[in-house]
């Protein structure tokens, strides 16, 4: 990895930022927080300033080694989106515990678990690629729109010259300079229609950002409240097949008692039998 390397949650990541789970440290949970699939490991150094490169190194290969986070390849559109202005360094003191108390399941519960986990990170998946594959049409379209706008302007650029040609074939020159007057108005026009065509359209383009990031976000935590549920599913099904287990061995050890202790009545009542006979 790079300092130009993005990285961004998987399923298991995000149940233990938002805290569903405990398996990492305080401080790698801290570190795993600043992943948001936006900012680069040169940011996250940044901003995390007091932590040398290479401990923030290490503890990175950590959280991707144990699938809490994963590189995000950013698609390619036609037009690159501006760089964020940086940050401030943040006056930020982290001492990075690479140390993992990862709890121990039943084998029937964690597997539950992690097919939950599998499954909500194919949906997360399938989102980034949708979002992925919208705004690259997005761009094409943008990249259609701004083409056409550079055509008609060219076009009304070229109005002035016409109109002075016209003037050189033997128009008055009032005519030919109240032609260039109206060219001049008419491109102004122009430019200041595709002004506002440029504002709706990033308006239209930051309504849309919004509305999927709230799609996305809503279908996250469905996928997280899906996971929870069905870890929670497998632990109660393997907890009540321990007590179902263990009434039957209770059972049985009752039954053999009982049986026992018949026995010994019957040998009692014989040997009492035998000495009265």
């Amino acid at each position: 990895m790079d300092r130009q390397t993005v990285f961004t949650k998987t399923a298991k990541g995000l149940m233990e930022a938002t805290g569903k789970t405990s398996v990492l440290s305080r401080d790698m949970r801290a570190l795993l927080k600043e992943i948001d699939g936006k900012v680069t490991v040169g940011d996250v150094q940044t901003k995390l300033a007091k932590v040398p490169e290479a401990k923030l190194q290490q503890a990175l290969q950590v959280l991707v080694k144990n699938d809490f986070i994963r590189e995000f390849k950013q698609p390619q559109t036609a037009a690159s989106p501006q760089k964020p202005v940086p940050q401030k360094p943040a006056e930020v003191e982290m001492d990075l515990d690479f140390t993992m108390a990862i709890p121990t399941l039943p084998a029937s519960a964690k597997k539950a678990e992690e097919e939950a986990l599998q499954k909500a990170q194919v949906e997360a998946d399938t989102r980034a690629k949708a979002e992925a594959d919208a705004s690259s049409k997005a761009a094409a379209a943008a990249t259609a729109a701004r083409a056409r706008a550079e055509a008609e302007a060219r076009t009304k650029a070229e109005a002035p010259e016409k109109a002075k040609a016209s003037a050189r074939t033997g128009k008055a020159a009032g005519e030919a300079e109240g032609e260039a007057l109206e060219v001049f108005f008419e491109k102004r026009e122009g430019q200041e229609a595709e002004e506002q065509a440029r504002r709706e359209a990033e308006d239209q383009a930051r309504r849309e950002a919004e509305e999927r990031a709230g799609a996305q976000e809503q279908e996250r935590i469905e996928a997280e409240a899906r996971a929870r549920k069905e870890a929670e599913e497998a632990k109660r099904r393997a907890r009540e097949e321990a007590e179902r287990k263990a009434k039957e061995e209770a059972e049985r050890k009752r039954k053999e008692a009982e049986e026992q202790a018949r026995r010994e009545a019957e040998e009692q009542a014989r040997k009492d039998a035998e000495r009265k006979a």
